[in-house]
């Protein structure tokens, strides 16, 4: 574990709802979201810590990394230059281990393109469908 994988468990045993809400301000950096974010932490909130807690360790705890070339299905991967939860460099790495991939970064899209960029992902989606 990270220092700030650490940190982010700790958060989620000893200050719950604080952090919940910065991890809601992590997904969605796009200005113009607050309904998003809100809608977020109602989401989010309803988790139980114990259950939070335990899904973020099992999170952690699969590695599948040595089973990634095997994907035979063409694979698109989207994803934001402004995720400050994954790097940019791990999509780099999925669309470089998966065959027969194809990697969009969305300049400026956090973690949620799909609820904050929902044009921009259906649009992908269809051209990488040939539509």
């Amino acid at each position: 574990p990270t220092p700030e994988k650490d940190m982010f468990l700790l958060g989620l045993q000893q200050a719950y709802p604080m952090t919940l809400d910065r991890f809601v301000q992590a997904c969605v950096p796009e200005a113009d979201s607050e309904h998003i974010k809100q809608w977020g932490r109602q989401i989010i909130g309803r988790a139980s810590q114990e259950s939070a807690i335990a899904l973020y360790r099992a999170a952690g705890s699969v590695d599948l990394r040595a089973e990634l070339p095997a994907i035979s299905q063409p694979t698109l991967i989207i994803h934001g230059d402004s995720d400050a939860l994954v790097p940019v460099a791990a999509a780099r790495h999925l669309a470089q281990a998966i065959p027969n991939t194809r990697l969009t970064i969305l300049p400026g899209a956090g973690h949620v393109p799909t609820l904050t960029r929902p044009q921009e992902i259906a649009a992908e989606i269809d051209g990488f469908f040939g539509g």
